[in-house]
């Protein structure tokens, strides 16, 4: 998968996980939790530690998420 593909899923679990409260998502065999609670983004991958902390100010830390799920995915 490429980036840019990542990125706009990213963008797009975003959206679903506001009203959803959490989203688990599959990409490229790897298993992704996505949740948002108190206005706070919170990403795992395979069931590990947390990656990062987003707090919600607007569309650019939605940005901030997708960049880090491409940087999950694509890491090593």
């Amino acid at each position: 998968m490429e980036k840019m593909e990542i990125w706009i899923k990213g963008l797009k679990f975003c959206e679903e996980v506001v009203t959803e409260g959490e989203v688990n998502f599959e990409i490229n065999g790897d298993k992704y939790r996505l949740t948002y609670e108190n206005q706070w983004y919170q990403l795992r991958k395979n069931g590990g530690g947390y990656k990062s902390e987003f707090y919600t100010l607007g569309i650019k830390d939605r940005h901030d998420l997708a960049d880090g799920l491409v940087e999950y995915v694509l890491e090593a």
